[in-house]
């Protein structure tokens, strides 16, 4: 874990060794406290068993805590991983197929299993009124094509209600500050095909309000992540590859509150960048990825 100034100079740099096996470092997010939480998968190749970890540190990424969640023999828990602090200053952690509530300490209050993870949505968010709202992906196998579920839960993550758009591959939802939903992901997710990246807006029991798609871009383009910003538009952030030259770039996308574009800017990266999550606006207007 790399923690840099507002200059982008390093601060520290702490690895965290494999205990058991392979390591995969996911997400990462600031506590209440000033540190961080870490959520991770970990691959015992010896034995073909997958573990879910998050690891709890201070403001200097010294370790205090980690716990480990086993998964089942068909290895549910793995892929996934977003990880976000709960008001209560536990955390929510979304697998792929499950879900795991915890409190402070990483101990679990719950976890369980909902339909629609195939493919999984990299994000789960705590709503207003204390429950939480999560988007996942199925593949159909016989059309091969994608469904997304829009789905919400109660505190104690029972489903109150589930939405089904279809021809979607989802990647993140954020509550948005009129109650509802902004939706960011890719449409015709399906082989043989070039996805479009789209946004969808939803009002607070996930019924479409609008669907903006952005088909201008290469071939190779993933909308990762969306945020509604200062100005109640949204900020959005795109993987894109080059399928000539296999370099990648970051396309920032900036829209108003109806999806309608006003700017975008390309970062580019060359060939390093292997996946792009997050995408935040900070306090002095920017955004950070």
């Amino acid at each position: 874990m790399l923690k840099i100034d507002h200059q982008g100079d390093t601060v520290w740099n702490k690895t965290y060794p494999n205990i058991n096996g392979i390591t995969k470092g996911l997400f990462v997010r600031q506590t209440f406290d000033g540190g961080f939480i870490i959520s991770a998968n970990e691959e015992i190749i010896i034995d073909s068993i997958d573990y879910h970890l998050i690891i709890k540190t201070n403001s200097f990424g010294d370790t205090l805590w980690t716990k480990y969640y086993n998964t089942n023999p068909q290895g549910s828990y793995k892929g996934g991983g977003y990880i976000e602090q709960t008001t209560d200053s536990g955390f929510i952690v979304k697998l792929k197929g499950n879900i795991i509530k915890t409190d402070s300490q990483g101990d679990t209050l719950w976890a369980k299993n909902y339909e629609g993870n195939a493919l999984g949505g990299r994000s789960i968010n705590q709503t207003s009124d204390g429950g939480y709202i999560f988007i996942s992906s199925e593949l159909i196998p016989s059309t091969f094509t994608v469904e997304t579920y829009l789905t919400k839960l109660n505190s104690l993550g029972d489903t109150i209600w589930m939405k089904i758009f279809n021809y979607h591959s989802a990647a993140s939802v954020e509550q948005t500050s009129d109650g509802g939903y902004i939706i960011s992901g890719n449409k015709n997710f399906t082989f043989g095909q070039p996805s479009i990246p789209y946004l969808t807006k939803t009002d607070s029991l996930g019924d479409v309000i609008w669907t903006t798609t952005y088909p201008y871009y290469q071939d190779h383009s993933f909308l990762t992540s969306s945020q509604q910003t200062i100005d109640n538009g949204y900020i959005s952030s795109i993987w894109q590859m080059d399928t000539i030259t296999y370099e990648t770039d970051i396309l920032l996308l900036k829209t108003n509150s109806l999806g309608d574009t006003i700017w975008t800017n390309i970062i580019k990266v060359g060939d390093s960048l292997q996946d792009l999550t997050h995408i935040e606006q900070t306090i002095d207007g920017g955004y950070f990825l």
